[in-house]
């Protein structure tokens, strides 16, 4: 009875493994094999040599379990870089049906005729570190349609230390590439306005630190953006209203209080101490998770001058006195 139960539990073990396809499994040759007579050789093993097999079936149902949730494709190739294993995640990454279409070929057949001297030089690199990081690589789908990909791998060894086999993990990044490109070219864009702005623009984070400081800032302050940028906006600010005036912007900054007006005008001050009337305007933006804000500014400083010039009484020529 106990040698059934146990002829069973291999039997089980040895079914399981063999028609994983993971690695380690015995897939392919077990098709030639007459089960039975496998069960009672692997029964006469030593209870040591036993226990590394049942150990070996528990480390082929974790890796099923990671393999099939994970939310990257997984493969696994052995060291001339033939799959022996891809995840469902991996199928229909690259728009397969079946591990049948896959399994046997070279890893380097699915990147892109122009990528795969690169693909290869990764693999060799590998072979040295044994792990790579983040190699970006166009790869081609099923349908010969193109995406990137971002690779990453890790080389199993045996317990002699030879390489066994080689875990890529793949993940789709498509889209987070058209993402960054769009908004390289939106920064190089928006880069573009505000440098040739005339209005000062400046950027704060929530503790009220400047992160952006535009050349007409530059021109207005006389401060560079190397000596702003970092610093807190309260820098600009007179003395005497200084604590008032940069206890207001923090609450703007933490979205606390929001602007009576969007346009107000305000007294701030130079590098050189000298004082500066500006229009103000404030506004609101989201960088990732971050709220920032943001601050037009404009000299009416000439304008007021002028305007207070121009009001002045002037002498007439009825108020001269005779010669």
């Amino acid at each position: 009875m106990e040698k059934e139960k146990k002829l069973e539990k291999i039997r089980e073990a040895l079914l399981l493994i063999a028609g994983s396809g993971f690695p380690g499994g015995v897939r392919d040759p077990i098709r030639n094999i007459d089960i039975e007579t496998v069960v009672e050789e692997i029964s006469e093993l030593p209870e040591e040599a036993l226990d590394l097999f049942y150990g070996l079936v528990r480390s082929e149902e974790v890796f099923r379990s990671v393999a099939e949730t994970s939310t990257s494709g997984i493969a696994v190739s052995d060291m001339k870089g033939n799959l022996i294993y891809v995840s469902p995640y991996i199928l229909d990454m690259f728009g397969y049906k079946s591990t049948g279409e896959v399994l046997g070929k070279s890893v380097f057949g699915f990147a892109a005729p122009e990528d795969r001297e690169r693909a290869i030089g990764s693999f060799r690199k590998v072979l040295e570190l044994s792990v790579m990081r983040n190699v970006e690589l166009t790869l081609i789908r099923k349908d010969s349609t193109r995406f990137i990909g971002g690779v990453s791998g890790s080389i199993q060894k045996d317990r002699e230390g030879a390489p066994r086999t080689l875990t890529l993990f793949v993940e789709d990044i498509s889209r987070k590439k058209r993402e960054e490109w769009k908004l390289r070219n939106d920064e190089v864009r928006l880069r573009g306005i505000v440098d040739t702005c005339r209005d000062a623009i400046v950027l704060m984070n929530r503790e009220g630190r400047i992160t952006f400081w535009n050349p007409a800032a530059e021109a207005l302050f006389l401060y560079t953006d190397n000596e702003m940028l970092g610093r807190s906006i309260e820098k600009l600010f007179p003395e005497e209203s200084r604590e008032l005036i940069f206890k207001e912007f923090r609450q703007y900054c933490e979205g606390l209080a929001v602007p009576e007006e969007n346009l107000r005008e305000i007294e701030l001050s130079r590098k050189d101490g000298s004082p500066i009337t500006v229009d103000l305007s404030l506004s609101s933006i989201y960088l990732g998770e971050q709220r920032n804000l943001i601050c037009f500014m404009r000299d009416t400083t000439i304008g007021k001058t002028a305007g207070t010039a121009s009001m002045e009484p002037s002498e007439s020529v009825t108020d001269r006195e005779p010669e």
